[in-house]
């Protein structure tokens, strides 16, 4: 028996792997991991947001982290990054990273990840269709606006539906995914961004636009395009 006032090491270490062991139950833990990762959380990508998100990577995306590349529109790398799901290795299985890793890999390359829990590195994470791209660590960010850049100067309306009827279908099958490629594209060219991109093709002249104007960015000394925004993987 412990006496009041004072420290008993045996009952408060029960005591504390008490506590641990409720906080670490799967109920405790699974709802706040859902939310985080499917638009309910402060920190998510919203794969149906018109704006288009790059991953920026610089270092090491580790389970979460790989999961956020993987959730990004489009991923580019420097070529000394690693990406690595390494739960399994400690005795949880990266399963929250691995819903959006297997939309993005070849169904082995994503159970090779998941469940070795070894790294791959960039040139790997480009093969299996993880990143877009790689470039020198000093060429990043270039890399990144660069892309953000072009993304930016095609019509903006048009970009958004685009972006969120290709989500869309995949979930959809064959027949009712084409039915909303349909509708979209019909949507596209009765669209004032439509009509002007055909008028210009007729006229065998560059589609004209007025650009808007670019947003500041915190996070960097270099204006990001207004069309497009970084994600950096902690």
């Amino acid at each position: 028996m412990s006496t009041p006032g004072v420290q008993n090491p045996a009952t408060d270490d029960a005591i504390a792997r008490s506590q641990l062991a409720t906080s670490w139950q799967p109920a405790a833990l699974a709802t706040p991991c859902t939310a985080a990762m499917t638009g309910r959380g402060r920190r998510t990508i919203d794969c149906m947001s018109a704006q288009q998100v790059i991953a920026n990577v610089q270092g090491a995306a580790t389970a979460a982290g790989c999961q956020r590349v993987a959730q990004c529109d489009l991923a580019i790398t420097a070529d000394t990054a690693k990406f690595v799901t390494s739960g399994v290795t400690w005795g949880f299985f990266c399963s929250t990273p691995g819903v959006a890793i297997g939309r993005n890999l070849h169904r082995k390359h994503a159970m090779e990840m998941l469940l070795t829990g070894e790294p791959i590195d960039a040139r790997r994470a480009l093969e299996w269709g993880l990143v877009n791209r790689i470039v020198p660590p000093e060429n990043l960010d270039a890399a990144v606006y660069e892309l953000a850049k072009k993304i930016s100067d095609k019509p903006p309306a048009t970009v958004a539906a685009g972006k969120r009827a290709f989500y869309t279908q995949m979930d959809l099958g064959l027949t009712k995914a084409y039915e909303l490629a349909s509708s979209v594209i019909a949507q596209s060219f009765a669209g004032e961004e439509g009509r002007a991109g055909m008028d210009a093709f007729i006229e065998k002249r560059p589609p004209r636009r007025s650009p808007a104007p670019p947003r500041p960015c915190s996070r960097r000394r270099r204006p990001v395009p207004t069309q497009a925004r970084h994600c950096w993987p902690r």
